[in-house]
């Protein structure tokens, strides 16, 4: 008895100095020290992470004339823009230890040694931590040992520069920031105006969308008060698929939109300690019926970066495509004034009742571009679309979806939904259901299709006669 009371002493201990001590992030490059010109080789990077989880990032600049492409990247999203690699995880794996590798290509011209240094950034205790790995150098072609001891480059400059800068690709819902940075406010909702808000000791947003006059159009306002920063801040807008934006009111920021997302960036926030900053934004398409516009502030703390996401705020897709109506319109007004006019010849044997009936049903049906009305109708919900494919076991570990998820390839996007129903009520609904639940998915909206070809949700309801609700 007393044996496995002193285990049980030893194996608290143990998760005690575990708890207290926590294991530190190692990152180990694996290059090799010399290939020759023009010839391609791997990178492979193992990152020991231990239990840390969440929003996460590996860089590294490469010299002119290496090219990089993905080989293993365990769910990150690859991409090699301005001589720098970055791969990119929303959510890290699971796994304590891990493999991440990409193959670099050399200019054939290109001679001499060169260093290769990476870094690893994670969030941890709302505060980005960041792990430098160790320099490698690696040679191309014929180099002497004394050209290589003295062989440098910029690498490491612009690796400490950039340690000081605001990192570009903040996580825009990691749960922890928004759990113990923000205190979220309930939305307010009349009419057509929608507001969002958070408040906390640093800064206080508040974003609000005001329907414009003309349909699908809106105006975009964020009420700031932040009078106790004056450095580098910067708000970002997420917009959903297929809206546009222009610059508004920036109180001497730096508007810019670039796929899909509104930036105002300072590099010295403003001193007023209250102002506004707007956009304006439109909708181009009446796919979604509804649509979401979350964001994110950033500031800098120190030398520390921080982050406060902003929830989402969810408003009606006005969007009207009106002159397909318009068309529609006049050719149903020309058909009406065709069937008053009456036949040159008529058939005996048929009343003329019967046949006026009878050209105006086939004339309005040759007419219209709408499907008909049939079965092959469906509604389904959405809830994400990206670049990368992912499977279907993706959402039931992320998200908590089990359901079967259909995967498709539309416009450059992989699109992603769940569900087949004949009535847009209960798409409706089951779209209501996911943005209730806790799922990580606030975005869902319900989208239609008619014999397996996507439509506009308001086609599908004109075609199958039904109501829409909010």
């Amino acid at each position: 008895m007393v044996k496995f009371a002193v285990i049980g002493l030893n194996l608290i201990a143990l998760l005690s100095l575990k708890f207290f001590f926590a294991e530190e992030v190692t990152v180990d490059q694996n290059i090799p020290d010399k290939v020759q010109a023009g010839e391609s080789f791997v990178v492979e990077v193992t990152i020991n992470k231990e239990d840390r989880e969440g929003f996460a990032k590996w860089q590294q600049s490469l010299p002119l004339g290496f090219i990089a492409e993905s080989v293993e990247t365990e769910g990150a999203t690859f991409s090699f823009k301005d001589q720098e690699v970055k791969l990119i995880w929303m959510a890290l794996p699971k796994k304590e230890s891990f493999t991440i590798s990409y193959r670099v290509s050399t200019d054939p011209t290109l001679e001499g040694g060169f260093e290769l240094i990476g870094k690893f950034s994670f969030i941890e205790n709302n505060e980005r931590k960041d792990v430098v790995s160790n320099p490698h150098k690696i040679v191309l072609g014929e180099m002497s040992e004394e050209l290589l001891a003295n062989a440098t480059d910029d690498e490491e400059e612009k690796e400490e520069t950039e340690n000081k800068n605001l990192n570009e690709e903040a996580v825009v819902e990691n749960e922890t920031l928004a759990q113990e940075s923000t205190k979220k406010v309930e939305a307010e909702s009349t009419g057509p105006n929608k507001t969002e808000a958070l408040e906390t000791n640093t800064i206080s947003l508040i974003r609000e969308i005001k329907q414009k006059e003309e349909e699908g159009k809106y105006e975009v306002k964020l009420k700031i008060k932040g009078n106790k920063l004056s450095e580098f801040a910067k708000v970002e807008e997420y917009l959903p698929p297929n809206f546009l934006a222009t610059a508004g009111e920036s109180a001497e920021g730096i508007f810019s939109f670039e796929d899909n997302m509104v930036k105002i960036l300072w590099m010295q926030f403003p001193s007023d300690s209250s102002f506004e900053v707007s956009y304006s934004m439109e909708s181009t398409s009446e796919e979604q019926d509804s649509a979401i516009v979350h964001g994110v502030f950033s500031y800098l703390e120190g030398t520390n970066s921080v982050q406060i996401p902003l929830k989402g705020s969810q408003f009606e897709n006005t969007f009207v495509a009106e002159e397909t109506e318009e068309v529609l319109a006049e050719e149903i007004a020309e058909v009406e004034e065709f069937i008053e006019e009456e036949p040159t010849e008529i058939a005996d044997e048929a009343p003329m009742e019967e046949i006026e009936e009878q050209n105006e049903t086939e004339l309005k049906e040759e007419i219209s571009n709408l499907p008909q009305v049939n079965q092959n109708v469906e509604y389904r919900v959405q809830i994400a679309a990206g670049k990368k494919e992912v499977k279907q076991d993706y959402f039931e570990k992320r998200h908590n979806i089990n359901e079967q998820v259909t995967i498709e390839y539309l416009d450059s996007w992989y699109k992603y939904t769940i569900g087949a129903f004949d009535v847009y009520k209960n798409a409706r609904d089951r779209r209501n259901q996911v943005w209730n639940a806790d799922n990580k998915i606030d975005d869902a909206f319900v989208c239609a299709y008619n014999a397996g070809e996507r439509i506009s949700v308001q086609e599908a309801l004109m075609v199958t006669k039904q109501k829409w609700f909010k």
